[in-house]
Order: structure tokens, then sequence, then C-alpha cells
């Protein structure tokens, strides 16, 4: 098991930076219920997640099934109404998670690990040796607030064309629909 440590203030002014204006855009809102088996799950999930982290799991989740007979199970999560924790609450939240993952696994299978701990310890506790192409270089460090808030501003902005898309075709039929009854009504008419 590999346990990836981070100073835990750059970890929670990370989350500010990331998941809460995330979670916070009123666009979701809307997109959650013209694309509810996409959009309508990741940010409730998103958003539950934040409440775990806070060690205080208080949106109302379910797990519910899509068809009669129980063949689709999924997790109905309602958060419309529930605020997000104050980032001062995730330091618990953190604190609780390490404690949790160290009382589980043998000390002896965790290796606890930065990636500025480098190739090295990672490769050892896999038992493999550090790739050739990679010695004496340091680990690729990314993810960035700003690219995870770019990355996600696109995921947003995809799904808007998916809807739109969608929507679309909708209004297509409609209008060609439409027309083949005009055609019809005319030929029948005429």
């Amino acid at each position: 098991m590999i346990l990836t440590t981070r100073e835990i203030n750059s970890w929670i002014d990370s989350v500010g930076q990331t998941f809460y204006p995330i979670v916070s855009r009123r666009s979701w809102k809307i997109l959650r219920y013209l694309d509810p088996n996409w959009s309508g799950l990741y940010m409730p999930i998103l958003r539950l997640a934040l409440h775990v982290w806070a060690s205080e799991p208080t949106i109302n989740t379910t797990i519910t099934s899509q068809k009669p007979g129980g063949a689709e199970p999924r997790l109905i999560i309602n958060d419309s109404t529930t605020p997000l924790p104050p980032l001062s609450t995730l330091a618990n939240g953190y604190k609780a998670h390490y404690a949790q993952i160290r009382s589980l696994v043998p000390a002896d299978r965790l290796l606890e690990w930065t990636p500025a701990d480098g190739w090295e310890p990672l490769c050892r506790h896999l038992g493999v040796d550090v790739p050739e192409d990679v010695k004496g270089r340091p680990f690729i460090r990314t993810n960035p607030a700003q690219d995870t808030n770019a990355l996600l501003g696109d995921v947003l902005a995809f799904r808007w064309i998916v809807c739109a898309v969608k929507v679309g075709r909708g209004v297509g039929r409609v209008v060609l629909g439409s027309v083949v009854v005009g055609v019809a009504w005319w030929l029948v008419r005429g």
C-alpha cells in the first residue's frame, strides 16, 4: 500500500482553490437536470467527498434501484440543501483518513511517500528497479490548482455541449416531423 502524504495546510489550500469553487458553480445545478446520468452524479459525489474529508458525512445518501427487480443499483445523493463544510474542518478529516490507513495496513506493507521522495523508495517498495530513463531525475509533479480548475472547466463546457446536442436533436426531430406532416397535409389537400 502506498500512502501519498502531503503537508496538511498545502492540501487544504489546494482543496479551497479547486473543489470549493468547482462545486459552487451555479451551472452545475442546471446541468444536474439536463444531464442526470453524468452531471447529476458527478457533482454530488464531489460534494460528498468534501463532507467525508471533513469527517462529517451529513449528506443524505441512499442506494436505490433504477429498474424493477434491483437490476441496476444506483447511488442517489441528495445534496441540494446541504452547505459545504468549512475549509477549517478538513484538517480533522485529513488526519482521520491517515490514521485509519495506518491502523488498517501493517507497517511493513505501507509506504508513506511524497513525490519529493523520488523514484527510489517507490520502486523499492514495489519491488522493481528504478527505470533507466528516470534515474536521477525528480519525480514528475503535476496537478497544480490552475490545471485542475482548467480541466474541470473544460469538463463543464463539454457537458453543456452534450446537453445542447441532445436538445438540438430533439428540436431537429420536432422540426423534421413538422415538415413531414406539413408536406403530407399539402399533398393530401393538393
